[in-house]
């Protein structure tokens, strides 16, 4: 999804999610490379970005998105 914004033009992205696991290795700046593809992936993305955040949001807060998500995710199958 970062990818396809970032194709898209966008310049900013506020980044949500309800999990406090991921937040810490995304913020922290890359110091000899995260060991986690996926983590200096995402790093590699946010770099291409004017401006992002990234915060923490409650899973009961959170319903909405989980739910496009999870419909999102059916559409594949």
């Amino acid at each position: 999804m970062l990818g396809i914004l970032i194709d898209q033009g966008y310049g900013a992205v506020a980044i949500q999610t309800d999990n406090l696991e991921v937040i810490k290795p995304i913020q922290d700046k890359p110091i000899g490379g995260s060991n986690l593809a996926l983590i200096r992936r995402i790093h590699h993305l946010l770099a291409q970005l004017d401006h992002w955040s990234i915060s923490y949001i409650s899973r009961m807060d959170n319903q909405e998105a989980d739910t496009l998500a999870k419909l999102a995710q059916e559409g594949r199958h």
